[in-house]
């Protein structure tokens, strides 16, 4: 968008510059009144084009934010958690289900809650965190219940990381750290 303004602002000017020299040298002759009939379109082309771009501008400013409050709705049911061990032919959801039932003293929590779970990024040397999106009743009933315990893994709530396609990159230090 903004390198459509620049182009825009930069083409005007220079048809604004030859338009007043054109004006300028062809006052008296007959082609005169065909120049101050061009620039007055000129002038109402130029008006309608920013406020053209304007509006382009402001819808897109809606969309974006319609866009990140969508996105912040659906991370609501993120939960991601750290630090549990990770094997090569693993089950994430029965893992999370496990933490959740031992650990969140959450017994009656099953896989129907759970959309999808799986691990986040390559495989390193360390677990990598398991991504968990549910419905947001976990989030809700554990907020009761805290029992800090500094022996388990660190219990992750995702509010405010990057994009939810962009997983792979490093969620900002300020999400809520719940121990288990």
């Amino acid at each position: 968008m903004e390198d459509i303004v620049a182009l825009f602002e930069s083409r005007m000017s220079v048809f604004e510059k030859s338009l007043v020299q054109s004006q300028t040298t062809t006052k008296n002759t007959s082609t005169g009144s065909d120049i101050f009939a061009l620039a007055a379109d000129y002038t109402v082309f130029k008006d309608l084009m920013w406020k053209s771009l304007s509006m382009l501008r402001q819808q897109l400013q809606l969309l974006t934010a319609g866009f990140d409050r969508h996105e912040m709705l659906s991370r609501r049911k993120v939960l991601l958690f750290h630090g549990l061990p990770e094997d090569s032919d693993e089950q994430t959801e029965s893992k999370v289900l496990t933490v959740i039932a031992e650990k969140m003293n959450l017994a009656d929590f099953d896989t129907s809650s759970i959309d999808f779970s799986h691990r986040l990024g390559t495989k390193k040397d360390r677990p990598r965190p398991i991504l968990k999106c549910s419905n947001r009743e976990i989030a809700e009933r554990r907020k009761g219940n805290r029992e800090p315990s500094p022996q388990t893994p660190a219990f992750h709530r995702k509010k405010a990381c990057e994009r939810i396609t962009n997983l792979q990159h490093k969620c900002p230090q300020s999400s809520e750290e719940l121990p288990l």
